[in-house]
């Protein structure tokens, strides 16, 4: 993390997703999203669930129409102002290591611990408040987005990384593994090309296509993601 740190360098401003945050959601709008249908069986009324570094809401708004009630954790304002509103749902504006949160039957994490350069901690909280079950989703391969991919930043954290994490911790994991197709959208090309430069590449946009309204999209393939998740320890 550090090396990624030392390679962005002083032109990635810390406002980073303030600048970002609309544009996240709606490159995410259609994408596949096989962590939503691995978690089905374990979803029941009665429960209540923590997401950790919710971002914008993309799986704290549907676990809440689907649960008790849902803790919805996101340092990023920018992000929570994009949380849709639901009356079972806290939001809490914090990181997850500083988070003043109660336990829950449920605690998944999807796609955050890339940046995170301490995981034990990250991961012993999410274990010691989940009381049935917590849940890591992350990509098991390069980050895939082609700005980063052109500007040779150094890799990220993949699921396996946290898996060995998770069995050096003396944890059990489960571990589930898929391929889903990602396609980055941007709303017109001015978005794609600070989007790109906010990642490192100030080159042209190799590889973007342009619809008809104006929007632009990157196919980039299949990609391996999946979940690690472990029961809490008696």
């Amino acid at each position: 993390m550090e090396n990624r740190r030392q390679s962005f360098g002083p032109e990635r401003p810390s406002n980073f997703w303030e600048r970002q945050a609309k544009r996240y959601a709606f490159s995410m709008r259609r994408q596949a999203d096989p962590f939503w249908d691995f978690v089905q069986p374990w979803l029941r009324p009665a429960l209540t669930a923590i997401d950790v570094g919710a971002g914008t809401g993309r799986h704290a708004a549907p676990l809440a129409d689907r649960l008790d009630w849902v803790t919805a954790v996101e340092p990023e304002e920018a992000m929570r102002q994009l949380i849709p509103d639901r009356p079972n749902m806290t939001v809490v504006a914090s990181t997850w290591e500083e988070a003043d949160v109660a336990p829950a039957d449920l605690v998944i994490s999807c796609h955050v611990l890339y940046p995170i350069a301490e995981p034990v901690p990250f991961l012993e909280k999410m274990g010691a408040l989940a009381r049935e079950r917590a849940f890591v989703s992350l990509r098991d391969g390069p980050q895939p987005h082609p700005a980063e991919r052109l500007a040779g930043k150094p890799l990220e954290p993949t699921l396996s990384d946290v898996v060995d994490v998770l069995e050096e911790m003396g944890m059990e994991p489960e571990v589930e593994r898929w391929r889903q197709p990602v396609v980055f959208r941007w709303e017109n090309r001015r978005a794609a090309e600070e989007d790109w430069r906010l990642r490192g590449w100030t080159g042209p946009l190799e590889g973007v296509e342009e619809a008809a309204d104006g929007t632009l999209h990157f196919d980039a393939g299949e990609r391996v993601g999946g979940v690690a998740h472990w029961k809490r320890r008696s």
